[in-house]
């Protein structure tokens, strides 16, 4: 069994707590590692564990109980979303291709995918999203794990592997992505898009959710995939989602690799990512106690929508 003292990337022993309290206020422990900065939940969760509760209580918490109530979704963000991440994995997969999404959600990626001549594929864990899709896209995904579908599934290789906001969910990255790459055409690649902890834009017993069992800054994401000879050779910090990076690597060097490798490294330090969680726990403060004082003369109702508006003012800003 892992070593629950042991970082997942670097496996050292070192590390300091960042924060104690997660998604709904609820007791949550995160710890640093002080070598390559990655940041995860202690004690480490068990893989059904985090499998049951994406299914059961990931969504359902976020107000998915059923297909119908990702339809409001659709426009407000899901399509352009992934949208822009097609836009950014095309030019490299060029003439064509095979992609598998991994964790694909309602499978809006894998529809966008097929329409642009692409063989697309998807897995995702929660049977109601494998619903959703089915209903909003005519799209029949996988329901299971990865490794479950490679099982069935040994013949299969891809030209783009992606994982949108999937990595951060597993309990075993490393032997994911190392695993991945075994899935990989000769000149395949993955793209990675995960939340970046020195770009946050929620307070952190909000940020740090239960279902994201580690959580990455570019120094970290560049150690594990330095640590399973993936090469970047796309990386941004402005990536398709608010507050996320994308990096896409293979297992080739590409021309800008080296550059890449000192940006992401020179980016998330362990002391600079604890005093940056502190700076902004101590904003998002501030600016709660403003608000409630500003507009404690105003109804509840106006009060919940202007502060819902001053949130995603943030968050997109």
């Amino acid at each position: 069994m892992e070593n629950s003292e042991q970082c997942p990337v670097c496996a050292s022993t070192e590390r300091t707590v960042v924060a104690t309290i997660g998604d709904l206020n609820k007791p949550l422990t995160n710890v640093i590692c002080e070598s390559c900065g990655l940041i995860f939940i202690t004690p480490r969760k068990q893989i059904a564990e985090v499998e049951e509760f994406h299914v059961e209580d990931f969504l359902k918490n976020k107000g998915y109980e059923e297909a119908d109530h990702f339809e409001h979704k659709l426009s407000a963000s899901e399509i352009p979303t992934k949208k822009r991440i097609a836009e950014v994995i095309i030019p490299h997969m060029p003439g064509g291709g095979t992609v598998l999404d991994v964790g694909c959600g309602i499978g809006t990626l894998v529809s966008i995918l097929l329409d642009r001549g692409y063989k697309a594929e998807g897995i995702e864990l929660a049977r109601i999203e494998i619903e959703a899709a089915k209903k909003f896209y005519d799209v029949d995904l996988y329901l299971g794990s990865l490794r479950k579908y490679a099982t069935e599934h040994p013949e299969k290789k891809f030209d783009m592997i992606v994982l949108h906001h999937t990595l951060e969910h597993m309990t075993d990255p490393q032997g994911e992505l190392h695993f991945m790459k075994s899935m990989l055409s000769e000149n395949g690649k993955i793209y990675i898009g995960v939340p970046n902890v020195t770009n946050m834009k929620k307070r952190p017993e909000v940020y740090f959710e239960s279902g994201h069992v580690v959580t990455y800054s570019p120094r970290s994401l560049a150690h594990a995939l330095e640590a399973q000879g993936l090469y970047p050779s796309y990386f941004s910090t402005k990536a398709v989602y608010p507050g996320g990076m994308g990096v896409i690597a293979g297992t080739k060097p590409a021309d800008n690799t080296a550059l890449l490798q000192k940006e992401m490294k020179g980016m998330g330090h362990p002391k600079d990512v604890k005093y940056y969680i502190k700076k902004k726990g101590a904003q998002f403060a501030t600016a709660r106690v403003c608000r409630d004082i500003g507009l404690f003369f105003i109804p509840k109702k106006a009060r919940v929508k202007i502060g819902r508006a001053i949130s995603n003012w943030m968050k997109n800003r």
